[in-house]
């Protein structure tokens, strides 16, 4: 089990709610309108299950200053 605060999850993939703390955003739908624009790299699993790579959610940190 990932150890879940702002500042370290431990994963190599993270859950869309894992994404919603790190950047601290509250929406579902923000973290998935990132994707959909292509400005945060996901891949979907099937369903509504996504993951994302640590090192894309640390880029995409990186270039909008959070």
């Amino acid at each position: 089990m990932p150890v879940k605060n702002r500042k370290k999850i431990l994963h190599p993939f993270l859950t869309l709610p894992e994404v919603q703390a790190l950047l601290g955003v509250k929406s579902r739908k923000t973290i998935l309108k990132y994707i959909l624009r292509g400005e945060l790299t996901a891949y979907k699993l099937g369903g509504t299950r996504w993951r994302i790579a640590r090192q894309d959610v640390d880029s995409f940190m990186s270039f909008h200053q959070v």
